[in-house]
């Protein structure tokens, strides 16, 4: 595979080292502007260029540098080198849309878990984390005017779709994939890391299968476009939903979790399904692009 054919500047080892030197880096200098932005109060506007700026420094920056320091071909590296058919674009497209109703059952499970007396505390606090995570995001999404849509649409889907696979499909599961790790194995840690960045327990699981779908969808296709497209039209479909209702993330997840009807199992069903056929389809159409 093309993996074992890219001509690092450094070892293994030393690829490892500077990935972490590098991320706590631009962790540190994101933490610190987006401190900053957000001194005067959480605002609409304020939120906005937060995100901006945690998606160019914290995601986009990082990842740029570290390619260019571990190869003389970075683009490649990051696999934005080269670009998915049209057929598995819409493929893609439509696998999203087909998830949808079984991804709203794991959604709603995965925020009705509760955590056993002991850890009441916990749990409180982590409930109380993911209110605020909501409230932030709702300050992100704004008001229902087209104006705060579009901008919802480009920066949650976007900005955010590009930052974060860049990040974490082009430069850290890129960086395991290259190393002695089964392919496999790199997708899942990843996918479990890409989780656990966002820290919101009540949210892992959904995240974590996502996160493993864009690192199939990279594997794959060797086109870092692929899980973008993917990542991007994800979150722009919760965005909109979003800003439609012009309810929080948090009354859409209690909203999904009140169904039960016969109709919503055959639903699921079909979803689970339909997902099926169409990962096959997609594992297939680009068999001819494996990396």
């Amino acid at each position: 595979m093309a993996d074992n054919r890219i001509r690092f500047n450094v070892g293994a080892s030393q690829r490892i080292f500077l990935l972490i030197c590098v991320t706590v880096f631009f962790m540190l200098a994101g933490a610190v502007v987006v401190g900053l932005i957000m001194a005067g109060g959480e605002t609409g506007v304020r939120m906005r260029l937060a995100t901006v700026a945690q998606d160019i420094l914290m995601f986009i920056a990082p990842a740029l540098l570290f390619a260019m320091m571990v190869t003389r071909k970075p683009a490649e590296f990051l696999m934005i080198d080269r670009f998915p058919s049209l057929t598995t674009v819409l493929l893609t497209i439509a696998l999203v849309l087909a998830m949808v109703p079984a991804m709203n059952v794991v959604v709603a499970w995965n925020a009705s878990l509760t955590l056993p007396q002991e850890w009441a505390e916990v749990e409180n606090w982590l409930r109380e984390a993911e209110e605020n995570a909501s409230h932030l995001i709702s300050l992100l999404i704004g008001t229902q005017s087209v104006g705060s849509l579009v901008i919802a649409l480009l920066i949650v889907g976007i900005l955010t779709g590009l930052s974060e696979e860049i990040f974490f499909r082009g430069m850290l599961q890129r960086t395991l994939i290259t190393l002695p790790f089964n392919a496999h194995v790199s997708i899942w840690i990843t996918a479990f890391i890409f989780s656990a960045v966002h820290m919101q327990f009540f949210g892992f699981v959904p995240r974590l299968l996502l996160g493993a779908l864009f690192g199939y969808l990279a594997f794959w296709s060797g086109s870092l476009w692929l899980p973008v497209i993917a990542h991007a039209f994800n979150n722009m479909c919760a965005a909109s939903a979003m800003w439609a209702s012009g309810d929080s993330e948090e009354a859409l997840i209690n909203n999904i979790g009140s169904g039960g009807s016969v109709w919503d199992y055959v639903m699921v069903a079909i979803s689970l399904m339909v997902s099926a056929a169409l990962l096959v389809l997609i594992e297939r159409t680009t068999r001819d692009n494996r990396r």
